[in-house]
């Protein structure tokens, strides 16, 4: 199913003649861990109109396990490896919202881990973007916690590339 979907953002974009937006977030720094770590998150989304992007992303959704509401072990449970992806561009900001596509765990919807956040990008040479993006979940988890996360990432649209 993963094949599946990666293939049809991808063909999507040239079937419907808009741009295709591929970007890999590099650098992550969690409100849970207070450190930077590096990662390679990668999305691949397709405009559907001038400001409204869709996409799919390879990120990986976990949550806490917490038994009785104590001794949370954090990030233990994995919840899904790819997360659905909406983004709406204004001028050199946009607003997000992720959520896994299902949930590998039974008692946890997968929008349970649905996150928002919002972005600034930095344009650079070529056609590249620097984006900085910090998100959080919408619903608390079971700590009353929002386990927001800020990121650093490079992106580019694929139709720029090609000329």
């Amino acid at each position: 199913m993963r094949i599946f979907l990666l293939t049809f953002f991808f063909l999507l974009s040239f079937f419907s003649f808009s741009q295709v937006r591929i970007t890999g977030n590099i650098i992550e720094r969690s409100d849970a861990s207070k450190e930077l770590s590096d990662i390679l998150d990668i999305s691949i989304g397709t405009f559907v109109n001038n400001d409204l992007l869709l996409g799919i992303t390879n990120e990986k959704s976990y949550t806490d396990y917490i038994k009785n509401y104590h001794n949370p072990v954090q990030d233990s449970l994995f919840v899904s490896d790819f997360q659905f992806l909406v983004k709406y561009y204004f001028n050199k900001y946009f607003l997000l919202l992720k959520t896994p596509i299902s949930s590998n765990v039974d008692d946890i919807s997968a929008f349970d881990n649905a996150r928002f956040g919002a972005g600034y990008i930095f344009l650079s040479q070529n056609n590249f973007n620097f984006n900085l993006t910090y998100d959080f979940l919408i619903n608390n988890n079971m700590n009353g916690m929002r386990k927001g996360r800020l990121t650093l990432g490079i992106s580019t649209d694929i139709r720029l590339i090609a000329k």
